[in-house]
């Protein structure tokens, strides 16, 4: 039997007092395996799980260059903001490397320690544990400003290290900025992944270059997918989005159709109570990410608001262009 729980990336705007959601929503199946099942199989349902909890500071997170989020907007908390998820998705077998783009703002409040912590473990089982529960870790970092004895603050990094099956970590690297707070500082993680994850399709794809008729063609493309999605219609954006909700589904160890349903349908389907916001890629431009084969629109103008509630969900689609010159979805 397999137990299906659904975990979605919350980021709270603390002064806003309300969530942005971007859909990086993630479903996950945990198969109990008996002593027939192959290790492949076994490994397939390994979660790369990641804690992430930042304290008046922001974040930017990627893996291989490629931003987990909408680089337009950094994980940001004026107080404390606490999230778990996944993500398998954003890596190959074998050597990858993550950074963490980071800054701090410094807190009236004398309670408000800024800081950013991370634990990074592979899990198998039939659920996942909490932020802070007990469970392997191969890496587990904490930034935070500290005075120094010249009266002045830098970031400090303390950190662990250990070992599992699946994964391995090396040590934190500073790889740029200047060491103060208030300014962004980039931090490098390098992970061995050992699991059996697909080879990116995108990796054989064009290198493009950041050229007005380019980002003209990608507006266009963006637009033809929101007025898809914009239907509603379960079929045509299943359809529409099947090498991003392939490959996603892929990465959790799930069928693609469990996956959209859990993940997608309760934003973009038809029973949902998110409406889409009017399409505008007003003040987006044209990002291009590793060797310029993956690009998107910063902000990503693929938009979903709540009824009810001040919340908005942003579909987060890097687009590629096959060697036949086509344009292709992946996440």
């Amino acid at each position: 039997m397999a137990d299906h729980s659904l975990r979605l990336v919350q980021k709270r705007t603390v002064e806003w007092g309300h969530y942005v959601f971007g859909i990086m929503l993630f479903g996950m199946a945990f198969l109990v395996p008996d002593t027939a099942e192959t290790e492949e199989i076994a490994l397939r349902n390994t979660a790369i799980l990641m804690d992430l909890s930042v304290t008046s500071g922001a974040v930017d997170v990627r893996v291989e260059e490629v931003p987990l989020f909408d680089p337009a907007a950094p994980i940001t908390a004026s107080q404390t903001l606490d999230t778990q998820f996944p993500i398998n998705q954003a890596f190959h077998s074998g050597d990858n490397t993550m950074t963490f783009r980071v800054r701090f703002t410094p807190s009236s409040d004398p309670v408000v320690v800024p800081s950013l912590k991370v634990a990074i473990g592979a899990y198998t089982g039939i659920s996942w544990p909490s932020i802070g529960e007990n469970r392997p870790l191969v890496s587990d970092f904490e930034l935070k400003p500290v005075l120094t004895p010249e009266g002045r603050y830098l970031v400090e990094v303390q950190e662990r290290h250990s070992e599992q099956e699946v994964l391995q970590a090396g040590e934190l690297t500073h790889i740029s900025g200047d060491g103060l707070p208030e300014s962004w500082n980039t931090y490098q993680l390098r992970l061995e992944v050992a699991l059996p994850l697909s080879e990116f399709a995108w990796q054989q794809g064009q290198i493009l270059s950041a050229t007005p008729d380019t980002e003209q063609s990608l507006r266009d493309e963006y637009q033809r997918l929101f007025h898809i999605l914009s239907q509603k219609d379960s079929a045509l954006y299943r359809q529409a989005l099947w090498p991003f909700l392939s490959n996603m589904s892929a990465a959790q160890g799930l069928d693609t159709e469990t996956y959209t349903a859990m993940s997608l349908d309760p934003v973009i389907g038809p029973q949902s109570d998110y409406d889409p916001v009017p399409y505008s890629a007003v003040g987006s431009h044209l990002e291009l990410f590793r060797e310029g084969r993956l690009a998107a629109l910063v902000p990503i103008p693929l938009k979903f608001r709540h009824r009810e509630w001040d919340d908005e969900a942003t579909l987060f689609i890097y687009f590629w262009k096959d060697q036949a010159g086509q344009w292709q979805i992946i996440h």
